[in-house]
């Protein structure tokens, strides 16, 4: 049995054949292209890629899943994969399936809890109470894994729009601004007016650069703390999440932006004697493509 693996991504979509041990065995990856009619071409290509060397497919997808229906996406959830804004509310990846896909089983997971999964996996196999995924890219993923006493994905994962207080030199009519904005290459363009890889070539230690890593520090930081308001209260986790993830030390970074902010976030925890465990995830897509097949286990 192998499983055609997708993860979709704001710059690139990729695939992968996975066995049933969990090892890549192939993949390839191709731009990609944003709204709906993009998307479709870009799965269509690498179905033609796979040609037919598949059992099932698992999708990593951005965006929150619908409680009802874990094929759709929330609304407000994937605006980085449109052309305009409420382009990707309520899309159907049931639809897209049975399209290219037809007569095959297929699975669905959020991309950032695919890649935490992977990540635990080839990562720290040996945590034993629970782990944090921070992952920026060209939007900001993040997930929970409690490891005891099974594990277990803690809530909806989603960090972007969690409210951390500004610092300067931002907007000083603001008293916060959501985590995306500021830990993100869509924020960082919106910003500086310029993408992030080009400011990192230019100089990899430029202050804004810093600033992330500041602010990724203070996520990390709030979230154990337990404070961690959302812009959308509807969003907000329940108590008995927040517990949960309050009490992990254990933080797997990874995304796009990750091998770049990795040193700047560990120095800066060091500054704090923070004695939590910190572990760069240095192949996403790889720990993207195995997880999300991992991942069928947890649903």
């Amino acid at each position: 049995m192998t499983t055609l693996a997708i993860d979709v991504g704001g710059t690139t979509v990729s695939a992968g054949l996975v066995t049933t041990d969990y090892t890549l065995v192939d993949h390839e990856s191709i731009g990609f292209e944003r709204g709906i009619p993009g998307l479709h071409r870009c799965i269509q290509t690498l179905q033609h890629w796979a040609n037919n060397r598949y059992t099932d497919v698992a999708i990593a997808t951005p965006g929150k899943l619908a409680d009802d229906c874990r094929y759709r996406i929330s609304p407000g959830s994937a605006e980085n994969l449109g052309v305009f804004l409420g382009e990707f509310d309520g899309f159907d990846w049931g639809k897209v399936a049975h399209s290219i896909f037809p007569n095959t089983p297929f699975f669905v997971e959020n991309d950032a809890i695919a890649q935490l999964i992977g990540g635990w996996q080839d990562y720290c196999p040996k945590a034993t109470n629970g782990i944090g995924y921070i992952g920026p890219g060209t939007g900001l993923g993040g997930g929970f894994l409690r490891l005891s006493p099974t594990p277990s994905i803690l809530g909806d994962g989603h960090i972007f729009d969690i409210l951390l207080p500004k610092r300067s030199p931002d907007n000083e009519s603001l008293s916060t601004v959501m985590a995306e904005d500021v830990i993100s290459g869509r924020g960082f363009f919106d910003r500086y007016g310029r993408s992030f890889k080009d400011a990192t070539a230019a100089n990899p230690s430029h202050p804004e650069i810093e600033q992330i890593a500041h602010y990724v520090v203070a996520l990390i930081t709030q979230i154990k703390r337990g404070h961690v308001p959302k812009k959308n209260p509807q969003n907000q986790w329940d108590d008995s999440t927040i517990t949960a993830i309050s009490s992990i030390r254990t933080w797997l970074i990874g995304g796009g932006m990750g091998h770049r902010l990795f040193p700047l976030i560990q120095s800066k925890l060091n500054q704090k004697n923070d004695d939590d465990t910190l572990t760069l995830i240095t192949s996403p897509i790889t720990a993207a493509l195995k997880g999300v097949v991992y991942a069928r286990n947890f649903r």
